[in-house]
């Protein structure tokens, strides 16, 4: 089997991850032997949680198309329990499966996942686990937090279609799986941010001694203060115990950089 091929890192808001599975759902004899000589299915990973450790899996029929609400659900004390809704805008019904697991240390050398059946072991509970989605409707997937944590926990809920073979004794045929992952945030009671930063090569240094991962956004470097020449700054997550790099497009500005900080429901803004 070829191993996994790291494409494009493109960031996402902490990020995201796919995985595009191409593979093989019908064959002639030819095309048997070649792929029993070594020719395996491909498959590309994308990753795009940076810092954080996220990644989805991708697996499309032609004529279904996926589409999920929300890609990121917050859950904290006094709001434990959230939804996506999974829509069919395609022309063939949807048969979907659901899956949770918990990601340990994201974006570590140390990160894990942590994968268990029982809801109340995990702490996460999903609703439904499989689903049919017709053409042109949605579908509700719930979200509950089982317990008040002592830190952040972060979860991984998969969406994947599942598709029956394809018969055909003279194509060659690739069936493109699609699936979607959203991420689960479950913050502890009392949790907060405490942001600092500092300038160092041209970069801003974002550093949290809080209690909770922070999500920055609105940022903007500009060239004058009546700021009207200014670069955008992506959104980015800083995890609590945690200090997050952010190059900056003019590296020799110091002129000090709003952002929103966002967490649970609250919204603050900071300049560094």
């Amino acid at each position: 089997m070829t191993a996994p091929s790291p494409i494009l890192g493109m960031r996402g808001p902490n990020g995201s991850g796919i995985v595009i599975s191409k593979t093989p759902v019908a064959r002639s004899a030819g095309a048997d032997a070649a792929h029993d000589a070594g020719r395996s299915p491909v498959r590309i990973f994308w990753r795009l949680f940076a810092g954080a450790g996220l990644a989805a899996y991708l697996i499309l029929p032609a004529q279904a198309q996926l589409r999920l609400s929300d890609f990121f659900i917050d859950l904290y004390p006094g709001a434990t329990s959230g939804e996506i809704y999974a829509a069919n805008e395609g022309s063939d019904p949807l048969y979907l499966k659901v899956t949770a697991e918990e990601v340990i240390d994201p974006g570590l050398e140390t990160e894990s996942v942590r994968d268990v059946v029982d809801p109340r072991e995990l702490g996460l509970l999903v609703s439904p686990q499989r689903l049919i989605v017709n053409e042109g409707e949605e579908k509700r997937i719930r979200l509950v937090a089982l317990e008040q944590p002592e830190a952040d926990r972060f979860y991984k809920v998969t969406v994947t279609p599942v598709v029956g073979e394809i018969e055909s004794d003279e194509m060659i045929g690739v069936k493109l799986m699609i699936a979607y992952a959203a991420w689960v945030f479950v913050r502890p009671e009392d949790g907060a941010p405490a942001l600092t930063a500092r300038r160092e090569d041209g970069a801003l240094i974002v550093k949290n001694d809080g209690t909770t991962h922070a999500e920055l956004t609105g940022g903007k470097q500009c060239a004058s203060a009546d700021r009207d020449s200014c670069e955008k700054i992506d959104r980015f997550r800083v995890l609590a115990g945690r200090e997050k790099r952010i190059d900056l497009p003019m590296p020799e500005n110091a002129a000090p950089i709003e952002f929103n900080v966002l967490y649970a429901s609250e919204v603050e803004k900071v300049a560094f």
